[in-house]
């Protein structure tokens, strides 16, 4: 804590002010004291108190914190937004951050490392279950705590239903920790599971997983790089490797993550075997993978054979397979395709308090909770009790949490039987908290009606997962199948997937399509992976437009690219068009591939020019493949190969090797043509190698090699 200045306030709101404990780009962060109690509150500096940014950054933070209740997110006190320096007062939490731990201490242990993955991933789940998008996770917003971690900042999230729609470049969030979707104009909920998985890498290794020197070049890494994870354990390798997936349909969820998390605790403490690590959902789209081509490229010092190359016109194809992503919320679609819908559960039947006066504070979220309800929980009240302990678990006293979770779990409430589940995952008492879940799950919901029939499904799904970390499937797919059928999604989804993968069509489509109907992200994405794979174009491009429909930009770019690849060029415009408008970089290349094709060719190119420029590869390859072979100016050909070639293209660097041969720069084509040889190899490596499209050019290149380039420059 530094001191005051001479023009800090002495008193905010009743709360005295005893010094600074940061500043940041708007505000001030004051330590402050009201009778026994510390906070840290948020005042807006006087230079921006007339700035709308900053007041509503002030704002979304304390409507934010005010709706949500978690051990692992910093909690609101107090606030005053309309006075005239604006503030809130959210709880003091004495520890460091994550980057000043790591910045003074170097990175975390692996045991209090995946402690801290599951804080963060619930964090997340509990946020995301009422719409809320953090948006700023890094190091610097959490808190390594007395009592926990804690993340914190909300100024920029995103609230479903409220949040304005940013302006096309208009990015917030840290850019080292910015997921692929920070740089487009629609929040999606995987982009906090991508800023954490970045987050824990950087508390891991004490460095950023990304290349770069500035906001530029980390974006362009963001989009088109590996991440670098030298320095990770391999239990945390596994772990974050596919929650960095550039596309958010691909990564796990972040109750997945959270779940892996502690499975992975549990292995290390020596209590179960290692958990199977988490999976990313990639899959290739037939639809666009049947018609795309890789045309051969040789590299043997014959005319004929380069000028083949470089005039084949089938070689504008995009290699790059887009993949698939789905809007969080759903929206209304037309009558023509399925309609989505959340969870379809039975209504709560769930009693209010005995206790008018605990009723009416608890609903208002008022500091006097366990005081007001104490009496009616002490006669035995459920609803008082479930509230007592609710507060205690908010407020991080988990031990007073279980005292009274365990009062109603064992009057069979679904609601404590919950929360204490939960509440046992905080204390690390596996045992229990697997007790308690197994309890939960085997309880009738006909045995309560405390509680919505989403609580039975939520534990039948935990049991379902912990049944699976213990490799007992066949149980688990029982559990899991109940909490489906009791409209759990993400359960339905698991179910999907598993069949998927045991190549069970017909249960891999019945649970899929109920994931998808039942509104998940990841059963919408899978199904249209899997309908995809085993080639039903039908249910592909109808779960497509359901995506498209929903708003989500990047499926509308999937389905004009698949239009586009039908020739049915009025439908690819239309969906390039309307994904254009929310700044989608494959719409952008595919409205400007369909305007250049159909003869508008300045206007056509303009639109390419601006989606390569902004690192769109189909772009770039389209932009090669015009000067190639329509204006025949070779040199400018090879600027736009050599951009492919700098993002380890296996075809890029073969056409910029061949061009740069035909430009008479014969030692820098071999040098091209010995890093042919290396991506391939490469690739076969990483179970990436499609020998199909791939055997002609490495031979080729591999004769090239040990006879042109070994005779003149001595290696390959």
């Amino acid at each position: 804590m530094e001191p005051k200045k001479a023009n800090d306030p002495d008193e905010l709101g009743g709360w005295r002010i005893n010094g600074r404990l940061g500043e940041g780009g708007f505000g001030t962060v004051f330590l402050a004291e009201k009778g026994a109690q510390k906070a840290a509150i948020k005042v807006i500096r006087k230079e921006f108190v007339e700035a709308d940014e900053a007041r509503n950054r002030l704002a979304t933070e304390a409507e934010v914190l005010s709706k949500l209740s978690d051990p692992s997110i910093g909690k609101i006190l107090e606030s005053d937004l309309s006075g005239e320096f604006p503030w809130i007062a959210t709880e003091f939490i004495n520890g460091p951050t994550l980057d000043d731990k790591v910045k003074y201490e170097g990175p975390l242990e692996e045991i209090a490392w995946f402690n801290l993955a599951a804080n963060i991933f619930h964090a997340i789940v509990t946020a995301n279950e009422i719409g809320i998008i953090h948006k700023d996770i890094k190091p610097s917003n959490i808190i390594l705590g007395e009592t926990g971690n804690k993340l914190i900042d909300f100024g920029i999230a995103h609230i479903s239903g409220q949040t304005r729609t940013a302006i096309f470049g208009d990015r917030e969030g840290s850019t080292p920790f910015s997921s692929p979707e920070h740089f487009t104009i629609r929040p999606n909920p995987k982009m906090d599971v991508f800023s954490a998985a970045a987050t824990l890498a950087y508390a891991a290794k004490g460095g950023s997983i990304w290349k770069g020197d500035n906001d530029l070049q980390l974006m362009r890494s963001i989009n088109e790089d590996s991440p670098n994870l030298e320095g990770l354990s391999e239990n945390q390798e596994k772990f974050i490797f596919p929650l960095l997936e550039k596309n958010p349909s691909d990564r796990p969820t972040a109750l997945e993550a959270h779940q892996s998390a502690l499975g992975y605790i549990e292995f290390l403490l020596g209590r179960t075997k290692q958990p199977r690590p988490l999976k990313s959902r990639r899959r290739t789209m037939k639809v666009i993978s049947s018609r795309k081509t890789l045309v051969s490229v040789s590299l043997i010092l014959v005319i004929s054979v380069f000028s083949s190359l470089l005039y084949d016109r089938n070689s504008t194809i995009p290699t790059k397979v887009p993949t698939i992503s789905a809007s969080p919320k759903p929206l209304d679609t037309p009558s023509t395709t399925p309609t989505v819908t959340k969870d379809p559960l039975s209504p709560q039947i769930g009693k209010t308090s005995s206790s008018r006066e605990c009723e009416t504070e608890y609903e208002n979220k008022g500091r006097n909770v366990v005081k007001k309800c104490l009496p009616s929980a002490n006669a035995g009240d459920l609803t008082s009790i479930f509230y007592v302990g609710r507060e205690y678990f908010a407020n991080s006293n988990f031990k007073d949490a279980e005292k009274w979770f365990l009062k109603g779990a064992k009057k069979n409430d679904l609601n404590s039987m919950r929360y204490l589940i939960d509440t046992y995952t905080q204390l690390s008492n596996t045992t229990e908290r697997d007790r308690w879940t197994k309890t939960c799950a085997d309880t009738s919901y006909a045995q309560t009606d405390t509680a919505p029939l989403k609580d039975v499904a939520y534990c039948k799904m935990m049991q379902g997962f912990i049944l699976t970390r213990a490799g007992a499937t066949k149980e688990a797919i029982m559990y899991l199948s109940d909490a489906a059928d009791y409209g759990n999604s993400d359960a339905a989804a698991w179910l999907g997937i598993h069949y998927r993968d045991l190549e069970d069509k017909a249960n891999a489509l019945k649970w899929l399509t109920k994931a998808a109907e039942l509104g998940s992200t990841t059963g919408i994405n899978a199904l249209i992976g899997y309908a995809d794979q085993i080639g039903d174009k039908e249910l592909t491009r109808k779960w497509l437009l359901v995506s498209a429909n929903s708003g989500n930009q990047v499926n509308m770019g999937v389905l004009a690219i698949t239009y586009f690849y039908d020739k049915d060029f009025a439908a690819a415009k239309k969906w390039a068009t309307q994904g254009m408008s929310f700044g989608d970089l494959l719409s952008t290349y595919v409205l400007g591939a369909v305007t250049y094709d159909s003869g508008q060719k300045e206007e056509g190119k303009q639109l390419l020019l601006k989606a390569a420029n902004k690192g769109n590869t189909d772009a770039i390859r389209k932009l090669g493949t015009i000067y190639r072979l329509d204006e025949k100016n070779l040199e400018e050909a090879a600027k736009w190969y050599e951009k492919l070639a700098a993002r380890n293209d296996f075809s890029g660097t073969a056409f910029y090797s061949a061009l740069l041969f035909m430009l008479g720069k014969d030692k820098e084509s071999c040098t091209y043509n010995a890093k042919l040889l290396e991506l391939g190899n490469r690739a076969k490596e990483k179970g990436t190698y499609d020998s199909s499209l791939m055997d002609k050019d490495m031979e080729r290149a591999k004769t090239t090699a040990d006879g042109w380039c070994f005779k003149m420059y001595g290696s390959g």
